[in-house]
């Protein structure tokens, strides 16, 4: 018999035991204590070899089976294959709980023997040193089966009725342990649960007072630069009007706008352009006083507030330093950034009265600054709110032309210098505007640029040109290139070589008929991917051209890479070629330059017949201007292209040497007595009355000698041969005047390099001699300069 005999059951002792061990396993710290509890009680009430329990808590017995198994007095002996057992029980606990089925047979304990029929398909039961089992099932609160609480004997196997109470008794204590398990980790669960949401929610809030923060911060300061925003900027700006009022004092609100700023972003990518914002954002703040205000309006537009200015030139001079520091190139990837920014301001109180209107007239000022000259600054002035709603009025035509197609194309022409033939043709927009008629492109192509319409523009110009040559082409007249200007924006277009591609292929045109122009300063504001750009164009088979050349940076480790073919000497050398030493020095070295590169020149703006000698002269290639034709409708040059006019150049250029007199007096009669007493001598004398008509003259025509006077209006007799001896050094130079004071002619023989100084009234036979002299040494200075060369 495993168990005490039943007297002990029945003893005092025996139940206090057990019911203290119900109590202390009911009040179990845990379930894993509630087991310790019950197995210790299990040894004092039995001398079985085994005693295994089994439980799922789940309830599901294929998956969830444990077992904990303990033997007192034979440790060295465990005669069932536990798992085996436990799981051949539990099939049959299984069945019964889904039936619920409550029989003695199965669910409640026995008494038995091993070779009791209820036993006799399990195998492991079988087992031939074990006598007999008792099991009693372990119920949940439902009364669902979840456990088995097994002893098994080998000696006498002999269970009663009263070992099976007792151990139907332990069974609900574990039972009811393991229902209060349940519920406790249920509620632990629970509790980390509430707990792990309580700090969640800590997290929200810490998380929301820190969103309440940036936003109350953003709402008030611009989230790229840290600067104030519009809003901060209107509150601050009318109480600094309002103590401005207060004070008596003036104050100004400036208006700044970064140049050509989309073009960078466009073409170097968003973080230069951040780069560059922030940076801006960071020399306005160093440029001012800690009591003003610097905001960004928006994009790439920043204002300023400066209080307590004591003037408006006290402002102009801030101003100006700003413009400097601003200026500073920023570096960025390796590489430096040129900004330039433009600049309008309005004062209190004599501009307005409140933030908008001050703001407003800002704006107006900084308007006119683009539109003038960009990089400087101006001060609002009235007639600018007119001039702002003509511009306001132009931008709405101007969408609308083109929508109407209200452009059209005109053709100037441009002369090869070597033949006189026409070679090309530069296309030039016109807006044919139905109220005031024809509008140039200065008018309206920086317009174009800046609200957005001039990839269009440029696009419809492309086409136009290349259709129009080869409708020329096809009508039998002589095959010349087409020039068309691309503006930056249409330059770095991303489909830009596609295209031109497209539009070659579209309108048949050869692409060694399409030039390309760029400007100078549009090449340098990114000379890499310029660069890139112009490869890929080339590898068209168009030519491109270099646009306003000198005008720009004029970066010669730049201008040696580019794939160009061509440079365009600037009209404003031009201009004042056969006057201005240093335009004509200029010309020269862009010339010179230029054929050292294997480039052809041309220069535009040539007006009289003067400027194309002297340009001649300087070997240029090409010509361009009013001189040869002005710009032309398609018809007028396709009329053009029929006569096919030339320049008569041998008439113009100075093959045969003869001796060249220029005579430069203000008084006629000394003129035409000079002229006649050195008619003997068989030269070939100009006469003028001034030094401009002088200088005119000395583009036309080669001159060896000058005679001058030195008191004439205008320019004197010593600035004239200052510019002769800077512009061409070759000539001999004779000052003829009546004035005799030394200091006079020692400035006119050091700035002019003098060859000599003769004094009115002069001896006939000393001036014949002295004008024969200065040929002689002027034809010996030639020769040794021709054996210098060779």
């Amino acid at each position: 018999m495993s168990l005490p005999p039943s007297n002990n059951y029945q003893s005092t002792a025996a139940s206090k035991d057990i019911n203290q061990t119900i109590v202390n396993a009911l009040t179990a710290k845990n379930f894993n204590e509630t087991l310790t509890i019950i197995v210790n009680q299990c040894r004092q009430l039995s001398d079985a070899n085994q005693v295994t329990l089994s439980y799922a808590p789940d309830g599901d017995f294929n998956n969830t089976i444990q077992a904990h198994s303990f033997s007192e007095k034979y440790k060295e002996y465990n005669p069932l294959d536990l798992q085996l057992l436990n799981g051949e029980i539990f099939r049959d606990l299984q069945r019964a709980n889904k039936s619920r089925r409550k029989t003695q047979k199965e669910l409640v304990a026995h008494s038995i023997w091993k070779n009791k029929e209820i036993f006799k398909d399990h195998s492991c039961l079988k087992h031939p040193q074990v006598c007999g089992y008792l099991i009693t099932p372990i119920r949940a609160i439902d009364n669902s089966i979840i456990g088995a609480l097994l002893f098994s004997d080998k000696i006498t196997g002999d269970f009663t009725l009263r070992d099976t109470k007792r151990i139907e008794q332990l069974a609900g204590v574990i039972a009811r342990a393991f229902d209060l398990q349940m519920h406790q980790e249920k509620i632990d669960q629970l509790l980390k649960s509430l707990t792990k949401q309580q700090r969640l929610l800590e997290d929200q809030k810490q998380e929301l007072k820190k969103r309440a923060t940036d936003i109350s911060y953003l709402s008030k300061h611009d989230e790229l630069t840290g600067l104030d925003n519009r809003s901060a900027l209107k509150e601050k700006l009318q109480w600094s009007i309002s103590m401005a009022e207060l004070n008596h004092q003036i104050l100004a609100v400036v208006m700044l706008d970064l140049d050509h700023f989309k073009l960078v972003n466009d073409s170097l990518g968003h973080q230069a352009g951040d780069k560059i914002l922030i940076t801006i954002g960071t020399r306005l703040i160093n440029s001012v006083r800690q009591a003003d205000i610097v905001a960004r309006h928006g994009g790439d537009e920043f204002v300023l507030v400066l209080n307590d200015q004591s003037s408006a030139a006290a402002t102009l001079n801030l101003l100006q330093r700003t413009l400097e520091d601003i200026q500073q190139p920023i570096q960025y990837a390796n590489q430096e950034i040129n900004v330039t920014c433009s600049i309008g301001f309005s004062l209190f109180p004599k501009d307005g009265q409140d933030a908008e209107t001050l703001l407003k007239h800002a704006d107006t000022a900084l308007h006119q600054t683009k539109k003038d000259s960009r990089g400087q600054f101006s001060f609002f002035r009235p007639e600018m709110q007119k001039e702002l709603q003509e511009r306001v009025s132009l931008e709405t035509e101007l969408r609308h032309a083109v929508q109407q197609n209200e452009f059209e194309l005109h053709y100037q022409p441009q002369v090869d210098m070597n033949s006189g033939n026409i070679i090309g043709l530069e296309a030039l927009i016109r807006w044919q505007h139905p109220r005031l008629g024809v509008i140039p492109p200065a008018q309206f192509i920086p317009l174009a640029e800046e609200i957005g319409l001039i990839s269009q523009i440029g696009e419809w110009v492309l086409k136009t040109a290349c259709q129009q040559n080869k409708s020329w082409q096809n009508e039998g007249h002589s095959k010349v290139t087409v020039a068309v200007n691309f503006s930056a924006k249409q330059l770095m277009q991303t489909n830009i070589v596609q295209l031109v591609n497209n539009v070659l292929s579209e309108s048949g045109l050869e692409a060694r008929y399409l030039v390309i122009e760029i400007t100078e300063s549009l090449s340098m504001t990114d000379p890499e991917t310029t660069i890139t750009i112009m490869q890929a164009l080339k590898t068209l088979g168009v030519k491109i051209s270099i646009d306003d050349f000198g005008t720009g940076y004029s970066n010669l480790s730049y201008l040696k890479r580019f794939p160009i073919d061509e440079i365009k000497i600037d009209r404003a050398f031009v201009k004042d070629i056969t006057t201005d030493p240093h335009d004509l020095a200029i010309t020269k070295t862009i010339i010179a330059i230029a054929h050292c590169l294997d480039l052809k020149v041309i220069a535009e703006g040539i007006e009289t017949q003067s400027q194309l000698a002297l340009l001649i002269q300087q070997k240029c290639d090409m010509m361009q201007g009013y001189y040869f034709s002005r710009p032309l409708t398609a018809e007028s040059c396709s009329q053009l292209l029929v006569e096919n006019p030339s320049i008569k150049l041998d008439e113009i250029r100075q093959n045969k040497y003869q001796r060249s007199l220029l005579i430069v007096d203000d008084e006629k009669r000394i003129l035409s007595s000079i002229k006649r007493l050195l008619r003997p001598l068989k030269l070939n004398i100009f006469e003028a009355e001034n030094a401009e008509a002088a200088l005119e003259l000395m583009a036309l025509h080669k001159i060896d000698v000058i005679l001058c006077d030195i008191m004439m209006p205008g320019m004197d007799g010593i600035e004239f041969f200052s510019r002769i001896h800077q512009m061409y050094p070759e000539t001999t130079r004779i000052i003829l005047s009546g004035q005799t004071n030394f200091n006079v002619a020692t400035d006119a023989i050091n700035r002019g390099a003098i060859y000599k100084f003769l004094t009115k009234p002069w001896k006939n036979d000393k001036l014949c001699s002295e004008i024969e002299a200065a040929f002689r040494h002027h034809e010996a200075s030639f020769e040794q300069r021709n054996e210098s060369v060779e």
